[in-house]
């Protein structure tokens, strides 16, 4: 999605959310936890939008699960670089990159 006129200050980009994957940590809704929080943050900042790009399908999902949108999706099997499919070996699970979006 092409965002025209869009200023410095106006979107915060989720960078990076990970939660050990160990009996201790995983489905306990800490990801999508973290997402809402960091969206909470960006909304008292001022910030119109938060994006994040998501590459594993445990991200994607607590993204979703965090009310955030797609907006655009990459396929790892059809990314190549100087000709080679360097993600080729990428689980089935994790096979798109995917870009969200959401309004604070």
């Amino acid at each position: 999605m092409k965002r025209p006129g869009l200023v410095l200050g106006d979107a915060v980009d989720l960078w990076m959310v990970g939660v050990p994957a160990t009996a201790r940590f995983a489905k306990k809704g800490i990801a999508s936890a973290l997402f809402r929080l960091s969206v909470d943050v960006a909304r008292k900042r001022g910030f119109g939008r938060c994006v994040t790009e998501c590459t594993g399908y445990y991200s994607q999902t607590a993204a979703r699960k965090a009310g955030f949108r797609e907006c655009e999706r990459l396929a790892y099997r059809d990314f190549r670089f100087e000709g080679r499919a360097v993600f080729a070996a990428i689980e089935p699970e994790h096979s798109d990159l995917i870009l969200f979006e959401r309004e604070p």
